[in-house]
């Protein structure tokens, strides 16, 4: 007798006389090919593991050579993680291969391949997802530099590898190669029997390998959909994705159940709470804008009218000779037994002066780069949001109306209804897209755009702290400056007399 014994503890007799033999040995032929076949399947998917891993190293090495200075974000957006994918997939290579070597090649079938992939499963998935959801076929075009940057690049890898057509034709391989790695484990799938000990492993493998493909998906088309909602002038609705008679049958079907499709829309409104706060914080974004600019005018306006009032005062009482402030207060005459304060009069004047500048040169930048151009940040954020969920809006109409499209269509042809549902099938998954995306970002973006408003709105009271603290300084130094005769002067007046003076010149 001959058995064929294998590692994943089976075995196969080529005795005759059992009364089911011919089963037996159609049991033992399809046994035999999907062991054959899964020797192929393993081969396969260590050698494109290999030469994956090559490929990619060898473009790492080629930017890693360039000398040219670029900053880390214009390298992160031509190659992303390039370095953490090759690392993932170099050490997942040295597994397999390491794993294979230890089976004759009639034998390899044997080998748990499955079990090497799951021992990395996380870190490969994190590199593959990362690199994926950052590759764009336009990202060597991003800026002059990205652009010189990619060009060297490209130069040398052509003298690796004469043959490549263009650098996405290398940047684009690990997108390639997660699409193999789920078509390579459905086949190992397939032609694995249960009782082989890397079964699990390969099925879990699998749909790992699938939910990665389907969830890197989602991302991109939720990128694609952020993007599209941040154009302004994006207005794409089904009406622009039909043809003429189905925009003639959609727009009777919006007149006659648009009252219907409105209160469904009222009634299973998603996202109230978001976009009552959403409404609330832009409220809160032009009040403290109008209040902000509004202290400052008013401020520079107040600091101007002083600083006019003592130009004025001084001019007077240099012109006449002689200045009375106020009915009480002795008239001042400018000889040389007066003792009136003219040099507290002029410092008061430059200090005014120099305050004036220093709003201009100094507050209404700070004002301007850390107050007003965050509230624009935040408004251009506010109203990303909700162009999104306008976006989610509008594609639920969309699907209402093809819905309604299909039911009072009086002939219905198989061609107009084929395509109504493939529109409605796009419209619902970008739909399932939005609504996944916007309950993941929304809580955060909230949070996000209310700690920026709090920020903004403390930065703006230092800023008016810091500026009225300048303004105390530089008058006390005046004062400080001119005490010697700014008090003998007050010490031949009363007391009064020294508060109507205060408050005659502001001090």
């Amino acid at each position: 007798m001959i058995s064929y014994h294998y590692k994943y503890g089976f075995s196969l007799s080529d005795e005759d006389g059992s009364t089911n033999s011919e089963v037996t040995d159609d049991s033992e032929k399809r046994v035999l090919a999907a062991f054959g076949q899964r020797k192929h399947v393993v081969k396969e998917l260590v050698k494109t593991q290999i030469d994956f891993t090559t490929d990619m190293k060898t473009v790492l090495l080629v930017f890693n050579s360039i000398t040219m200075q670029v900053n880390e974000s214009d390298r992160y957006a031509l190659l992303g993680n390039l370095d953490q994918l090759v690392r993932v997939n170099d050490n997942i290579s040295m597994l397999l291969q390491q794993e294979i070597d230890e089976y004759p090649d009639n034998q390899v079938g044997n080998a748990c391949v499955g079990k090497c992939m799951l021992s990395s499963k996380s870190s490969i998935n994190e590199a593959l997802k990362t690199y994926i959801v950052n590759f764009s076929v336009d990202a060597s075009t991003k800026s002059p530099e990205v652009q010189k940057f990619a060009m060297l690049g490209f130069k040398r890898l052509q003298i690796e590898r004469p043959n490549i057509m263009s650098l996405n034709d290398e940047l684009i391989k690990p997108v390639q190669r997660l699409v193999k790695l789920k078509q390579l484990f459905e086949l190992l799938k397939d032609v694995t029997p249960i009782s082989h000990p890397d079964c699990a492993a390969t099925m879990e493998m699998f749909d790992n390998f699938n939910e990665l493909a389907y969830d890197v998906n989602e991302v991109k088309r939720w990128k694609d959909l952020c993007i599209s909602a941040s154009d302004e002038t994006n207005k794409t609705s089904i009406m622009d994705m039909v043809d003429k008679t189905t925009k003639r049958i959609l727009t009777k079907v919006a007149r006659t159940c648009s009252a219907e499709v409105n209160r469904k829309l009222q009634v299973q409104q998603k996202f109230t709470a978001e976009r009552e706060t959403i409404n609330q914080l832009e409220k809160s974004c032009t009040l403290l804008r109008n209040a902000v600019e509004s202290r400052y005018k008013k401020m520079q306006s107040v600091i101007i009218a002083q600083r006019d009032f003592v130009s004025q005062l001084k001019e007077i009482f240099t012109q006449n000779n002689r200045l009375q402030l106020h009915s009480e207060i002795p008239i001042l005459t400018n000889s040389p037994n007066c003792c009136f304060p003219m040099e507290l009069i002029e410092d008061y004047e430059t200090a005014l002066n120099s305050l004036i500048i220093h709003m201009q040169e100094t507050y209404m930048r700070r004002l301007s780069s850390s107050v007003t151009s965050r509230l624009d940040e935040l408004n251009q954020l506010l109203n990303h949001a909700k162009r999104l969920l306008q976006k989610y809006d509008s594609t639920e109409l969309d699907i209402l109306l093809l819905d309604a499209s299909v039911k009072h269509q009086n002939q219905k042809s198989s061609q107009f209804v084929a395509a109504i549902h493939e529109q409605k099938e796009e419209s619902v998954r970008t739909l399932s897209t939005l609504q996944s995306g916007l309950e993941n970002m929304l809580p955060n973006f909230i949070k996000h755009s209310n700690n920026i408003l709090q920020s903004v709105c403390q930065y703006s009271y230092i800023l008016h702290g810091n500026i009225m603290q300048e303004f105390g300084n530089l008058l006390q130094k005046c004062i400080q400056e001119t005490s010697c005769i700014f008090l003998p002067f007050f010490c031949l007046t009363n007391t009064n007399h020294f508060m109507k003076w205060k408050n005659v010149i502001g001090i």
